[in-house]
This record gives structure tokens, C-alpha cells and sequence, in this order.
């Protein structure tokens, strides 16, 4: 049976109004609407035609639940600059997370996944710089540059997801979805901006567990805990940094894994780069350009989650496709939000899905 509610998810997370939906179906409007309401079903033909606009499986739309989106969702989502996004692209990122949730569903059956291991630190949420260094320690960085931050996070049991968004409004948000601390990444920046992202929203994950994460003052505590996470107090206080000229800190922000402008504004703010020099480096920064980073030799951290998922499904016997086929998704979907490492699970026509079956495997660290 046709599902109203797994439309509504499709066409959401596509960022269609029903009118566009329509228009690209070649059916109306008010056709749409009868189909959500679910007081039409569409015939095999339309259904195949929604599904392909719509880049879903047709499986998708004849399946028993429906995941609903509430209030209570928008508002659990840290949007970095709510007041530039759309309602469509709240919509998408909210559909997002229902399909994170529904995969995450279908790997915890047949995987083990690191168990989540965040400490609630909203009592520091006026104090970010303790919070940061509490999870220093507790995670065994000391003061020393983080080698993989996207590594820690994951085994800490944050999910974390690609998010395929053609819009830089969007470029990262986090949320408590049924429990489980989830991070979207929109990897259209610098690899050392996104780095800066996955700790920030980290930080909502951390501080705003009890507080919706939205507003001036939570942005700034999210930011601060960034900071002070990926540029610890003390470490900044030992580095040779000399007049603070842009030059001098770029060997600085390649060892710490972080921009040029984020080095410079946190050297600032503890007072070890002036107020003329700190705005002198960011008329240089400007001139090179936000999306582009001096020296860039960064390069974006890989979900090791999702590399080990993928090839512990293949020593199972899975291919590409059955994986996509039981999570209900295409596969460009499905890889589309696991950082394209989907690929790592390869197409055997040798195994057929009779000689399956589900495995129990264990991804700890």
C-alpha cells in the first residue's frame, strides 16, 4: 500500500513545494495534496514517476511507517544563521535527519555501533573554555593538536552524516535525534572550515542537550567551545607567535588543523595578537577569499564509521545495491550521506540476496 507520509519525507528532503513536485511529475498540484492527505493513490505508473523526480526507490513509498516531523524536531536543530535559511531548506534538513534516523535503524540491526559516550556539560554552557578542556581530558588530547577530530566524535557514538545541500547556508547543524547525537557536514568549504564545524556542532551536542540550540548566545558558546577545543588556552600561550603578521601564524594553523581566520580571531581574543594586527591580517584574509585558505594543505577527515559499516557488510556478502535496496534508498542517496565511502561496498553478481544473510558484527573503535 502507498504511504502519504513517506511523500511528504521525499518530497521535503528533495526541497520541492508540491507545486514543483507537480510540475516535474507532470501531474497537479492538487494531486499532490490528495496523495499526502492520502485521499488518492497514485496508479504504478505516476508512483514510478514520483519516485524517479523524487530520486527514491518506488520500495520506498509502500513501506508501514512513516517517520513524522514535528515541531519539536525543527526545533531540537542548531541552525548556525537561521534567519538566512529557507523554510525549504529547514524542511530539507529536517527530512535529513528522518533519513539518518531510518538508516541508523537498519545498521543497528545488523551492526554493533559505538555506544554513545557524551558526557552533558550544560552546566558549563556559560563557560565553553571548561567544557572544552573537560573533554580534553576525558578523550586524551591534552594540550597537544587533534589528529582526527571527525575519528573522536564517531567514537564517542556521534553519527555523523554528509549533507548533500546546494546551499552554503546550511553548512553544518547537529540534533538529538530519538537519543542519538547526530552531525550533518556540507563539505562545499575548506576542509579546515568543516573541521571547525564538526567541533562546533559538537559543542550544541555537549552544552544545549536541555536548551533548544538556537540563538545569538548559543552560537557564540558553540563557537567559544570550538575554539577553545581545537586551540587550547595554554598551547596558544606557548606557541612563537612574534608580531602575530598573517605570515608568522600560517606554520601555527597548519599544525593545529585549523584556518587562518579562526587561528587569528582566537589569538586575539586571548591578547596575544593586537587589535591593529588582528584587523590587518583580516584585510589579507579577505583579499585571498573565505572559500580559499593560504597554504591549504588540509585535507577532509574520512568517517571511519562508515568505511568500517560498509566493508563489514561486504565481508557479509552484501553489494552495493542490497545495502541501498534495505535501507530503502537509491544508491546515490545513500551515498550521497555517508561521504561517498558507499562505494566501498562492491557489486558481486556472484551473491545473490538467498545467500545473504543478516550479520551480527562488532565496530568499536
Amino acid at each position: 500500500m502507498f504511504n502519504p507520509g513517506r511523500l511528504t519525507l521525499a518530497r521535503l528532503r528533495a526541497g520541492f513545494s508540491k507545486s514543483e513536485l507537480a510540475a516535474r511529475a507532470g501531474i497537479s498540484a492538487r494531486t499532490v495534496s490528495n496523495y499526502e492527505a492520502g485521499k488518492q493513490q497514485p496508479g504504478d505508473d505516476v508512483l514510478a514517476d514520483l519516485a524517479r523526480v523524487l530520486a527514491f526507490p518506488v520500495a520506498f513509498f509502500v513501506q508501514d511507517t512513516a517517520p513524522q516531523i514535528t515541531r519539536a524536531d525543527r526545533e531540537g536543530i542548531s541552525f548556525r544563521a537561521r534567519s538566512k535559511i529557507t523554510q525549504a531548506q529547514e524542511d530539507t534538513a529536517v527530512a535529513t535527519t528522518k533519513l539518518a534516523g531510518m538508516m541508523l535503524s537498519w545498521l543497528e540491526q545488523h551492526l554493533e555501533l559505538p555506544k554513545i559516550d557524551l558526557p552533558d556539560l550544560s552546566a558549563h554552557a556559560s563557560d565553553p573554555e571548561t567544557a572544552a578542556a573537560i573533554i580534553r581530558q576525558a578523550w586524551g588530547f591534552g594540550e597537544a593538536p587533534i589528529p582526527d577530530l571527525l575519528a573522536a566524535v564517531e567514537r564517542h557514538g556521534v553519527r555523523v552524516f554528509s549533507l548533500a545541500m546546494d546551499t552554503l547556508a546550511v553548512d553544518a547543524f547537529s540534533v538529538w535525534h530519538e537519543g542519538v547525537p547526530m552531525i550533518f557536514l556540507n563539505r562545499k568549504k575548506t576542509a579546515e572550515r568543516c573541521r571547525f564545524d564538526l567541533a562546533h556542532e559538537l559543542g550544541h551536542l555537549l552544552l544545549h542537550t536541555n536548551t533548544p540550540p538556537q540563538g545569538r548566545e548559543i552560537e557564540k558558546e558553540a563557537d567559544a567551545f570550538a575554539a577553545s577545543l581545537l586551540l587550547p588556552r595554554r598551547a596558544m600561550m606557548a606557541e612563537r607567535i612574534g608580531s602575530g603578521i598573517l605570515h608568522m601564524l600560517l606554520p601555527i594553523k597548519q599544525r593545529w588543523g585549523v584556518s587562518a581566520a579562526a587561528l587569528n580571531y582566537r589569538l586575539h581574543k586571548l591578547g596575544l595578537v593586537s587589535e591593529w594586527m588582528y584587523r590587518n591580517n583580516c584585510i589579507e584574509l579577505a583579499k585571498i577569499g573565505r572559500d580559499r585558505e593560504p597554504q591549504a594543505t588540509l585535507k577532509f577527515e574520512e568517517s571511519r564509521l562508515w568505511r568500517k559499516a560498509f566493508a563489514a557488510l561486504q565481508e557479509a556478502g552484501y553489494t552495493r545495491r542490497q545495502v541501498a535496496d534495505a535501507m530503502q534508498l537509491t544508491l546515490s542517496r545513500l551515498n550521497e550521506m555517508s561521504f561517498g565511502l558507499q562505494a566501498v561496498v562492491n557489486d558481486n553478481p556472484a551473491i545473490t540476496a538467498s545467500q545473504t544473510t543478516p550479520p551480527m558484527l562488532k565496530i568499536l573503535k
